[in-house]
């Protein structure tokens, strides 16, 4: 089956604005690897020329768009807003069909979009900025403000983890970069608390292990494993899930555990053609000020409390 995912990954409310973006000097120095006898533009679309590395800013309800097999393509939107005007972000256009990381600024139905996005050979992942669809809606978050979208996508053709089993090795990892947003808060002198939220283009790394011994012994089992290290917590998060098995491309409901005690979520696809290459994905992290001899915390930026953290993620298999 053919799924296109292009939905929420949850019912959470929208992130406050506006975004304070980061330097363009600070952007990472992201390197993809290039499969041999890869072609780009033929990996960039399904079997029937369905382009699959596109964004509807408009962040419709998820459609299933069933057509192969063998095929699985789909845009997974992590946050809740629409950017004003909708269309169809196009990757292919604004990285000119180029792996590796691409920045700029680009106008889609007349209105001005921001964009840093990642290409790895069969996935993208990314963060999008523009006018909010309705402000009025939010007044008081987005006022002059923009609203913030974090994506991933990917494709996969004729891929199993048996395939990856079949290959010898019994155990694979993942390693790549973390793009990040964290919403500040602070009180104002009219007791009310004033959001605003910062983008990180280079926020660290992440590593995903899978360890095949138990797949290739009885058939159903992998052990997984994960980790990202973020330069804006200064620490570690976990990524902790215990129920994969062969039939896993896709998790949806994985544990990001900050400090041992802080408990989000995360998600990512295994994404490739005749196996799994790439992996893209998302963790969210919120700040519980419930917690004792603040455990709760994430930090501190400019005077401001971290009130939750969110990584956008990709990572290619290593030799």
């Amino acid at each position: 089956m053919c799924i296109r995912d292009s939905s929420n990954s949850d019912n959470s409310p929208a992130k406050p604005t506006p975004v304070q973006p980061q330097n363009s000097s600070d952007a990472p120095a992201i390197t993809v690897a290039t499969p041999e006898g890869y072609n780009y533009e033929e990996a960039s679309k399904t079997s029937n020329g369905t382009k699959w590395r596109t964004v509807d800013l408009s962040n419709p309800v998820p459609a299933d768009n069933s057509s192969v097999s063998n095929e699985r393509f789909g845009t997974t939107i992590l946050t809740s807003e629409s950017l004003k005007g909708g269309g169809n972000l196009d990757l292919n256009k604004i990285s000119a069909n180029k792996l590796g990381f691409h920045e700029g600024t680009t106008t889609l139905n007349n209105n001005e979009i921001e964009y840093t996005v990642v290409n790895q050979p069969y996935s993208s992942y990314g963060i999008v900025t523009g006018q909010l669809e309705a402000p009025e809606m939010r007044a008081a978050e987005t006022l002059e403000g923009k609203g913030v979208m974090a994506f991933y996508s990917g494709y996969s053709s004729d891929a199993d983890w048996f395939v990856v089993a079949r290959s010898g090795k019994k155990e694979v990892t993942y390693q790549g970069d973390v793009m990040a947003t964290v919403t500040l808060v602070k009180l104002n002198e009219h007791g009310t608390y004033d959001h605003t939220i910062k983008k990180f283009n280079n926020d660290g790394k992440v590593n995903i292990t899978l360890d095949l011994r138990k797949l290739i012994k009885d058939g159903k089992e992998i052990d997984f494993s994960g980790e990202i290290t973020s330069k804006v917590l200064d620490g570690k998060i976990q990524l902790n899930y215990d129920r994969m098995t062969y039939q896993d491309s896709k998790i949806k409901d994985g544990k990001a555990i900050y400090n041992s005690d802080l408990e989000g979520k995360f998600e990512l696809g295994f994404y490739g053609k005749g196996g799994f290459s790439d992996m893209a994905g998302g963790a969210t992290i919120y700040s519980n000020p419930r917690l004792p001899n603040g455990k709760g915390n994430l930090g501190r930026i400019d005077g401001k409390e971290i009130s939750s953290y969110e990584a956008v993620f990709g990572g290619q298999i290593q030799p």
